[in-house]
């Protein structure tokens, strides 16, 4: 069995606090460069998503599809989300029968089943994220692979 010394000259031996202080600096510049890169890889993740929903929204008229909205936001608990969104008050559905002015809520209606018009349900958001899921595991880490400290 071997036994391995390292010599070191007098005085050029690092410290053990000075070794953990460079650690923990680099995780505080890692840290902050993937705060700093997480909402525009969460926009991505949410194009992505929305690119695989748009196909399965129901095109009576087309302003549902049309409303679509990709965007990174802040999360509950910090961090960022990716969100996909139909409707709203941010990017309403065009005045119809189905969707008076002012009802937001005409996207759920037909992604639930209910409402005036109803029909089966689309539930075109749980087929787009389904179907985007290891496309968008995989531009997520890929993104955070690139983030050097």
């Amino acid at each position: 069995m071997a036994v391995r010394r390292t010599i070191f000259a007098k005085g050029t031996q690092p410290s053990r606090d000075r070794t953990l202080n460079v650690l923990i600096q680099d995780v505080r510049k890692l840290s902050t460069t993937i705060d700093s890169r997480l909402p525009s890889i969460m926009k991505g993740a949410a194009d992505i998503v929305l690119r695989h929903t748009l196909p399965h929204v129901p095109r009576r008229t087309g302003a549902l599809a049309a409303s679509g909205k990709a965007e990174a936001v802040p999360g509950k608990n910090g961090g960022w989300a990716a969100l996909v969104s139909f409707g709203g008050s941010s990017n309403p559905v065009t005045a119809t029968v189905n969707a008076p002015a002012g009802v937001v809520e005409y996207a759920v209606f037909v992604h639930e089943g209910y409402g005036p018009g109803a029909r089966v349900p689309a539930k075109f958001l749980e087929l787009g994220g389904l179907s985007a899921r290891r496309e968008v595991e995989e531009y997520i880490l890929t993104n955070l692979r690139k983030i050097k400290v």
